[in-house]
């Protein structure tokens, strides 16, 4: 059994999960940009304001302290009223990973009952992680279906 807790994030956590963030961010595919931690207290007072149904995390705590995230949103396509759910990131601290291999699938999971539970009829999460072959297994395990690609151009 996990010897982890995985819980709704609280604003207290916040301040938390912005170290956990920088972590992340050295890690990413977009580790030369600034990692601006207002950005984090931004998104969760978004994610507060509209109580919780356009936006929402997930901490995963192991000895009161955090050790994983997964923070996800919800939007209308474009053409119509129907939602569907993505995410802004998924991170598990790297010292965690081999120790806790499930955490990313339960973390994932909480997401998607979330998102069901807003209307959404599916979850399309994203991957710009440079360890991308990992989350790509990750998905795959959990039955997820390649459905396009993500381009990038550098316009500097």
């Amino acid at each position: 059994m996990a010897n982890y807790v995985i819980q709704e994030y609280q604003q207290e956590d916040v301040d938390e999960m912005i170290v956990l963030g920088a972590k992340m961010h050295r890690e990413g595919r977009y580790h030369f940009l600034p990692y601006l931690p207002e950005k984090l207290r931004q998104l969760d007072v978004a994610i507060r304001a509209d109580n919780r149904t356009r936006g929402n995390g997930w901490v995963a705590k192991h000895d009161n302290k955090i050790i994983g995230m997964y923070v996800a949103f919800i939007i209308d396509f474009f053409f119509c009223d129907v939602k569907a759910g993505s995410d802004y990131f998924l991170y598990v601290d790297p010292n965690h990973r081999s120790k806790f291999p499930m955490m990313p699938v339960r973390l994932v999971k909480r997401a998607e009952q979330w998102a069901k539970q807003q209307g959404a009829i599916e979850f399309v999460p994203g991957n710009s992680v440079m360890i991308d072959h990992r989350v790509a297994e990750l998905y795959r395990y959990m039955k997820y279906e390649i459905i396009g690609q993500q381009f990038r151009k550098d316009l500097q």
